[in-house]
């Protein structure tokens, strides 16, 4: 694994810095917008998946969805490694592998 990077519960490598840029945002979202929070995670999970309300652009301004409702793999990698567990029972917990 190259230097300044670790590895995700998903498997994938990403850099230490963004995954605690993406973290920080997460964490806020939890606790300002719960609901589009749920809406990232389950468009991770499902590409197909469509935003509930004004959601897209919530997530849009947090940098964490693309135009057009696509989302960047690395953030999407972040995202399945943090969250666990389904609806209001998600919990965000540190994406980090154990031993990386």
């Amino acid at each position: 694994m190259a230097r300044g990077t670790v590895q995700l519960k998903n498997g994938a490598v990403e850099l230490k810095v963004f995954v605690a840029s993406i973290m920080l945002v997460l964490d806020r979202l939890v606790d300002e917008k719960p609901v589009a929070a749920l809406d990232l995670v389950m468009k991770c999970r499902d590409s197909s998946y469509q935003f509930f309300s004004d959601n897209e652009e919530i997530l849009q301004a947090r940098n964490l969805v693309e135009k057009h409702g696509t989302i960047h793999s690395s953030i999407r990698n972040v995202v399945l490694s943090a969250f666990e567990g389904d609806g209001f029972d998600m919990v965000l917990h540190s994406p980090v592998a154990t031993g990386s």
